[in-house]
C-alpha cells in the first residue's frame, strides 16, 4: 500500500475545484492508497476557510474522514524535532515543515500545489513530491 501526505494547498485546491483538484480526487478514490494529513496542516485549511468566510471548508473540519483522509496527530519529541529541522534548513512555513516531517516519516510523496515553498526541497530529492499543477 502506498501513501501520500497532503499539504493545505492540495486540499484547498480540491475543495475549491481549482486546477489540479481532480488529481487529488483520483488519489482519494484510488484503492490501496493511504492519504494522510497532519492535523496542523488541516488546521491551516480550516483557518483559510474562516478567513475567506467559506462555510464549506469550515464544515470540513468535522467531516474530513468522510473524504478518506487519515488525520495524523504526531507530536512526540522526535516528530517535533524533525519538523523543526525542516524549518531551520529551508525557508518554508512552519506548518509545511509538519507535512514534510510526516511525508519523510511515512516514506510518502508530499502532494502540493505550492512550488514556491517546495521546489528547492524537491530538487534535493530527500522527499518525493506529487504536484497537482
Amino acid at each position: 500500500m502506498s501513501s501520500v501526505v497532503l499539504d493545505a494547498c492540495a486540499l484547498i485546491a480540491y475543495l475549491r475545484d481549482e486546477p489540479g483538484g481532480d488529481q487529488l480526487e483520483e488519489k482519494l478514490t484510488q484503492p490501496g492508497e493511504r492519504v494522510l494529513m497532519h492535523v496542523l496542516n488541516l488546521g491551516e485549511v480550516y483557518y483559510d476557510g474562516l478567513r475567506r468566510g467559506d462555510e464549506t471548508i469550515v464544515d470540513l473540519w468535522k467531516d474530513v474522514s468522510d473524504l478518506g483522509i487519515i488525520v495524523r496527530r504526531d507530536v512526540d519529541d522526535d516528530f517535533i524535532a524533525a519538523a523543526a529541522r525542516w524549518k531551520a534548513r529551508h525557508r518554508i512555513a512552519y506548518a509545511d515543515s509538519f507535512a514534510l516531517a510526516l511525508a519523510d516519516k511515512e516514506s510518502a510523496s508530499l502532494v502540493s500545489t505550492d512550488h514556491k515553498e517546495f521546489d528547492s526541497i524537491a530538487a534535493e530529492g530527500k522527499v518525493k513530491f506529487l504536484w497537482l499543477r
